[in-house]
């Protein structure tokens, strides 16, 4: 019994700390995974949207551009949709779209970037978009993600493979 006891908790104290080590590593490699989701998710989104928005942009019909953000977002991982004009203004956003999120200056997403950004209701994934029409640039679609599911998803992972090298 002894000898047991002797194996057993070394080996024990030994995938303890393996499983906390390893435990940051799963939890990068699942947020690279999931940003890079979102990310293909933001193109597509953004892909399906351009020819609708080049139409509804070209009248300025705000209230039927407002009405096509509204229904886009109640998607439940789509937090806000603004649109920056070529100049850089925030023309067009759901009311849900942060103030924190500029169309211009050194915190800005440009088109073709994304990023991560942390606001009071959380974290957020940002990404920009650009928008033409007939080889003419109309501004950029800012799409904005909900992190939190990916928060919590990751926090689940963590337990799961800590249990994992529990048992």
């Amino acid at each position: 019994m002894r000898l047991s006891f002797r194996f057993l908790l070394p080996l024990a104290l030994a995938l303890a700390g393996l499983a906390y080590a390893v435990i940051p590593l799963v939890d990068t490699l699942t947020l690279k995974w999931f940003v890079r989701d979102l990310e293909i998710r933001s193109q597509l989104v953004a892909g399906m949207m351009e020819g609708p928005l080049a139409d509804l942009l070209a009248p300025e019909s705000k209230a039927k551009l407002s009405a096509y953000f509204q229904r886009i977002i109640k998607d439940e991982r789509l937090f806000a949709i603004g649109f920056c004009d070529p100049n850089n203004h925030l023309t067009y956003k759901t009311p849900t779209f942060p103030d924190a999120i500029p169309c211009e200056g050194a915190t800005a997403v440009n088109a073709g970037q994304t990023a991560l950004v942390q606001l009071k209701q959380g974290a957020v994934h940002v990404s920009a978009a650009a928008i033409e029409a007939d080889g003419r640039p109309l501004g950029r679609l800012m799409l904005l993600h909900d992190m939190s599911w990916i928060e919590r998803r990751s926090s689940d992972t963590k337990w799961y493979l800590f249990y994992l090298f529990a048992i």
